[in-house]
C-alpha cells in the first residue's frame, strides 16, 4: 500500500468559517525556486551543481536570469551563469547549471559556469535587473547575499549529498527550514517529470469524499501537489468543508488521496457540485487538474398537509397548505374547490389554479370568497382538494371549510306585513350583526329582532325602542339582554356602512349585506 503524508493541515470548518492554513508560497510571483544544490560532491569540491525548477501553474520566461554565487566570508554575490535568451522554463520543468568540469552527476547541465562555489558559501538567483528571487546559503556567512533566515550546515567532505527543497515549493523564507539533506538527483530541461491528474468522485450527503491524485510514472523523487476546494453549486461550509492541503508522494509512489469532509443536512435539494484543483506541482506537471466533486441528495421530499377553516357567511374561506419541512426545490400544488352542502356559485365562489411555495418557505394560502345570503339555513361545507405535487408528496390531500349562517331564525314578529325592512351587516373582529325590523300593522312602536353573535354568543333584543327609515337608510335602537345583564344597542346601517353603539363601544365597518325592501 502507497504511504501518503500530507505535508501541511486540513483545516476542518465545523459551525462558523475559520482560517484556512495556506499552502507554502512559492519564492517569487513566478514560481521558480531553486530546488535542489550541491556545492561538494563524491568527486570533490567542484562536483556541484545547481537546480532551478518552475514549481507555479504558467510558463516562465527565465531568459537573462543570472545564478549568483557568494562567498563563505563576505557573502558577496557574483555571477556564475546567465540563462540565455530564449529560454522558457515550462510548469513543473527543471533548468540543471553545474561545474563544466567537475560535475559528475547522470543528468547532462542545460549551463555550465567555470567558477565553483566554495563549500560554506551560498547561491542566489536574480532577474536581469537584480531583483532577488531565491537563494540558500551556509550558517558559516551570516552576512550572506545568499542567505534567507537561518542558514543550512552544508558538507566539508566528499559526498553524494544534496541539499534538496522540502515540498519542491515550499518558501518560508528561512533556509533551515526550507531544505534538508538528500541523495542526489539533479533533473534537466530534458527531464520528463510524471503528470498528476485528479480524479471525479461521486459521493453521499454525509462522510467523506476521497480524491484520489495520480502521477503518469513513478519518480525517484519526492513529488509534491498543491491541492484547494472551489465552490460551485455546493458551497463551504454549509455543504462541505473547505481543504487546502500540500500532497506528497515519497520517490515510487504513484498515487495519494485527498479526503474533503461532507457535511450533512435534511433539505431536499438538487445534486450539487464542488471541484477539488491541483494548485502546483514540485516535479511533476498537472494534467488533469480539475476534479468535479457530486454530492448526491439522499433527503426525502417533504409532504404538503391542506387544513380547514370555519368562517361565518360572507367571509372568505382560507384554507393553510403547509411542508413538513423546508425545501430547496419550487414545490408546486394543483387545488380545486369541491361542492359539498355548500355549492358554488350559491354559497361560495367556485376556484381552481396551482400554488407555488418557493425555496425554504414551508406554508402557502388559498382563499375562497363566500356569498352572504338573507335565508335562515343550516350550516354548510365544500372542500378544498390537493393534486399532482411537484417536489412534494401528498400527506392531507382534503380538507373542509364550515359556512357558518348568520341569518335571523325568527322571520319577525306575529303580525308583520309584507313590505318590512330587512338591513344585515358584519362588523369586522366582533362577530356578525343582523338587524330584522319589520312593520307593526297599525300604530305603535316598530316590532323585530337583533341577532348579535361574538365569540358563539347568541343575544336577542327585548325591546326595540325607535326606528328612523329614509330612502337611504335605517337607525334602529332598544336593548338587549344576556344573562341577567343588560345594554342599549344602536345600529345605523347606510350605504355600505354599519356602525354600532354597544352600551358605550361603538364599532364600524363594511356592510356585507345590503338593504332592501322585502315584497311578499
Amino acid at each position: 500500500m502507497s504511504r501518503v503524508r500530507l505535508v501541511l493541515i486540513v483545516v476542518v470548518v465545523l459551525l462558523a468559517p475559520s482560517a484556512v492554513a495556506p499552502a507554502p508560497a512559492v519564492a517569487s510571483a513566478s514560481g521558480v525556486v531553486i530546488s535542489e544544490f550541491r556545492f561538494r560532491g563524491p568527486a570533490g569540491a567542484s562536483d556541484e551543481f545547481v537546480e532551478l525548477t518552475n514549481a507555479g501553474a504558467a510558463p516562465v520566461d527565465v531568459s537573462g536570469w543570472r545564478v549568483q554565487a557568494c562567498s563563505a566570508t563576505t557573502g558577496a554575490a557574483a555571477t556564475r551563469a546567465t540563462v540565455p535568451d530564449g529560454t522558457t522554463l515550462a510548469p513543473g520543468r527543471h533548468l540543471l547549471v553545474a561545474h563544466t568540469s567537475g560535475y559528475t552527476g547522470a543528468v547532462p547541465a542545460d549551463l555550465g559556469y567555470g567558477t565553483g562555489i566554495a563549500d560554506g558559501g551560498g547561491v542566489r538567483l536574480v532577474t536581469p535587473d537584480g531583483t532577488f528571487v531565491d537563494g540558500a546559503a551556509s550558517v558559516a556567512a551570516p552576512t550572506s547575499q545568499c542567505r534567507e533566515g537561518t542558514g543550512l550546515t552544508l558538507p566539508t567532505t566528499d559526498s553524494d549529498t544534496s541539499f534538496e527543497r522540502l515540498g519542491g515549493m515550499q518558501d518560508t523564507d528561512d533556509n533551515a527550514t526550507d531544505f534538508a539533506p538528500a541523495t542526489s538527483d539533479p533533473q534537466n530541461l530534458a527531464s520528463t517529470p510524471p503528470e498528476a491528474s485528479i480524479e471525479d468522485v461521486v459521493t453521499g450527503e454525509e462522510g467523506e469524499a476521497h480524491f484520489t491524485v495520480a502521477l503518469s510514472a513513478p519518480s525517484g523523487r519526492t513529488i509534491t501537489i498543491g491541492v484547494a476546494t472551489e465552490d460551485g453549486t455546493a458551497t463551504a461550509p454549509a455543504d462541505y468543508t473547505a481543504v487546502t492541503a500540500t500532497v506528497e508522494l515519497a520517490p515510487g509512489e504513484r498515487t495519494a488521496t485527498v479526503a474533503v469532509p461532507i457535511a450533512a443536512d435534511e433539505l431536499d435539494e438538487p445534486d450539487e457540485t464542488f471541484s477539488v484543483v491541483l494548485t502546483a506541482a514540485a516535479r511533476a506537471t498537472i494534467g488533469d487538474g480539475v476534479a468535479e466533486g457530486t454530492i448526491v441528495d439522499d433527503d426525502l421530499q417533504p409532504a404538503l398537509s391542506v387544513t380547514g377553516t370555519t368562517v361565518v357567511e360572507g367571509d372568505a374561506a382560507t384554507f393553510a397548505i403547509t411542508l413538513s419541512a423546508p425545501s430547496a426545490f419550487t414545490v408546486s400544488v394543483a387545488y380545486a374547490s369541491v361542492d359539498g352542502t355548500a355549492t358554488a356559485p350559491a354559497d361560495y365562489e367556485a376556484a381552481a389554479g396551482t400554488l407555488v411555495i418557493s425555496p425554504g418557505e414551508t406554508s402557502a394560502t388559498v382563499s375562497l370568497a363566500t356569498v352572504p345570503d338573507a335565508v335562515d339555513e343550516p350550516n354548510e361545507q365544500f372542500a378544498l382538494e390537493l393534486s399532482d405535487p411537484v417536489h412534494a408528496s401528498l400527506a392531507v390531500e382534503r380538507a373542509l371549510a364550515t359556512i357558518v349562517d348568520d341569518d335571523d331564525p325568527s322571520g319577525g314578529p306575529a303580525g308583520s306585513t309584507p313590505g318590512s325592512l330587512l338591513a344585515a351587516g358584519r362588523v369586522d373582529g366582533h362577530g356578525v350583526l343582523v338587524a330584522c325590523v319589520r312593520f307593526a300593522d297599525g300604530d305603535g312602536p316598530p316590532r323585530g329582532h337583533v341577532l348579535y353573535l361574538e365569540r358563539g354568543v347568541h343575544l336577542a333584543s327585548t325591546s326595540l325602542t325607535s326606528l328612523v327609515l329614509t330612502a337611504d337608510s335605517a337607525t334602529v335602537t332598544g336593548t338587549a339582554r344576556v344573562g341577567g345583564a343588560e345594554a342599549t344597542f344602536a345600529l345605523r346601517l347606510e350605504g355600505r356602512t354599519v356602525t354600532l353603539r354597544w352600551g358605550e363601544r361603538v364599532v364600524a365597518g363594511a356592510l356585507r349585506g345590503a338593504l332592501r325592501t322585502e315584497t311578499g
